[in-house]
C-alpha cells in the first residue's frame, strides 16, 4: 500500500496487519508495482524519483534522479529487465519526461521528452519489445521501437487533429498491431495500426457517436474486444475489421474488457454494479456475477483461469469463483473506488489501485487466504 507521507506499507492479508514499511521517498507515492519475480518493488513518487527496492530486504537498488516533474507511472517490462517510468505535473505541461532503464545496471535506455505533451497512458507490449505512449489531448501516439536509440515512430490519428484523447489503448500479443479508442470531437472510433509501418491499418466506427469505453485483444490476438459507453461489447476480426459477435447484457457503461489466458472466457466490468462471463466461441452469457454495491471498474484472471478478481466504486476487491460463479471473499480497506486489480504471475498476490478521497492514490497488495469465506 502506497501513502502520501512517502512510505510503502506491506499488508499480511490473513493476519490483518502491516507487515513491513518502506521508507525513503521525501514525496506522496504515486505508484507501486512489483517485478514479474517478485524480488523487486518500484515506486514512483511526487518527489522527482523512481527508486527500486529490494522486496526481502527493503533496501534500495537503484534510483531514478533528478526528473523534471512527479513520477506518476511505472511499469516493468515482462521478463523484468527493464522499467520504464513516466513524469509530468499537469496536463499540456512542458516538463513531460518518459524513460526506460535497465533494471539491472541501471544505465537509460530511452529518454523521451514530448513538446507540450503530458503522458497519459504507457506500456509495454507483451513479449517487452517496445512502448506505446499516449499523449494527453495530443495529437499522436508514439511506439518505441525495439532498438532504445532508434526514432520513436509516430502514428498520426488524422490530418488537421490537434485535439484528441484515447480511452483506452492496447496492444497485440505480437506487438504488431496497436488499438486505440479515440474521441475527437469530428468522430468516435476505434483505430488499428500497423506497429511495423506506422500505417493505419483499420478503422472501427461506433454508431452515432458513441463512446469506445475499453479495448482488449484475445491473447492469440485474432479478435479485439471493444466496450461501448451504452452497454454492449463487440468483438472484432483484427484482419478483416468486421465483427464477430455482439454481447448486449450490460445495461451501462463498459469500463473494462479482459480475457481468461485460454481466450475462451471475456469478463466485462460496467457500470451497472455487475460483471458478466462471456462465452468468446458461442457469444453465449455464462454467468452475471453480482455483489458490488457500485459501479464495477477493473477484473482481472488470475493466471491459473480459476478465480476472478474484480473492483469498484464500493471501495471494495472481490474475488470470484469462475466456475461456480459464486464469491470468494471481499477485501475491505480501501477509502475510495478502486480502478485497477492485477495478480502477481503465480497467482499468490494481488494488486489493486484506487483513488482516495482527499485525491491521493492509494495501492493495496493482497495474499488472500485460501480458505475465503
Amino acid at each position: 500500500m502506497a501513502v502520501k507521507d512517502g512510505s510503502v506499507w506491506l499488508w499480511d492479508v490473513e493476519q490483518e496487519r502491516v507487515r513491513r514499511t518502506i521508507r525513503g521517498h521525501t514525496g506522496r507515492i504515486w505508484h507501486a508495482a512489483f517485478s514479474p519475480d517478485g524480488r523487486t518493488l518500484a515506486t514512483a513518487s511526487g518527489d522527482h524519483t523512481a527508486k527500486l527496492w529490494d522486496a526481502q530486504t527493503d533496501k534500495p537498488e537503484r534510483v531514478a534522479s533528478g526528473l523534471p516533474a512527479p513520477v506518476m507511472t511505472l511499469a516493468f517490462s515482462p521478463d523484468g529487465r527493464q522499467i520504464m517510468a513516466a513524469a509530468f505535473s499537469e496536463l499540456d505541461g512542458p516538463d513531460s519526461c518518459f524513460l526506460v532503464r535497465d533494471v539491472a545496471t541501471g544505465v537509460e535506455l530511452r529518454e523521451v521528452r514530448p513538446k507540450n505533451r503530458s503522458i497519459g497512458q504507457a506500456t509495454f507490449s507483451p513479449d517487452g519489445a517496445s512502448v506505446v505512449m499516449q499523449h494527453f489531448g495530443g495529437e499522436m501516439v508514439h511506439a518505441v521501437a525495439d532498438q532504445w536509440q532508434s526514432r520513436p515512430l509516430t502514428l498520426h490519428v488524422a490530418p488537421g487533429w490537434d485535439e484528441f484523447s484515447s480511452h483506452s489503448i492496447a496492444l497485440s500479443p505480437d506487438h504488431f498491431t496497436l488499438a486505440a479508442a479515440v474521441d475527437h470531437q469530428k468522430t468516435r472510433k476505434t483505430i488499428l495500426w500497423n506497429l511495423a509501418s506506422g500505417r493505419e491499418r483499420i478503422r472501427i466506427p461506433t454508431p452515432n457517436g458513441i463512446l469506445t469505453t475499453s479495448v482488449g485483444f484475445t491473447p492469440d490476438g485474432k479478435y479485439l474486444a471493444t466496450g461501448r459507453q451504452d452497454g454492449p461489447v463487440q468483438l472484432w476480426d483484427v484482419a478483416t475489421g468486421k465483427q464477430r459477435a455482439m454481447f448486449g447484457g450490460h445495461l451501462q457503461q463498459i469500463h473494462q474488457v479482459a480475457f481468461s489466458r485460454d481466450g475462451a472466457t471475456l469478463a466485462t466490468a460496467a457500470g451497472d454494479r455487475t460483471v458478466k462471463l462471456w462465452d468468446v466461441a458461442t457469444g453465449a452469457e455464462q454467468t452475471t456475477l453480482q455483489g458490488h454495491t457500485g459501479p464495477v471498474r477493473a477484473v482481472a484472471f488470475s493466471p491459473d483461469g480459476k478465480t476472478l478478481a474484480s473492483g469498484g466504486d464500493d471501495t471494495t476487491v472481490r474475488l470470484w469463483d469462475i466456475a461456480t460463479g459464486q464469491e470468494l471473499i471481499a477485501l475491505e480497506g480501501h477509502q475510495g473506488g478502486v480502478h485497477s486489480v492485477a495478480f502477481s504471475q503465480d497467482g499468490k498476490d494481488l494488486a489493486s489501485g484506487a483513488a482516495a478521497p482527499d485525491g491521493q492514490g492509494e495501492i493495496f497488495l493482497w495474499r488472500p487466504a485460501a480458505n475465503a469465506r
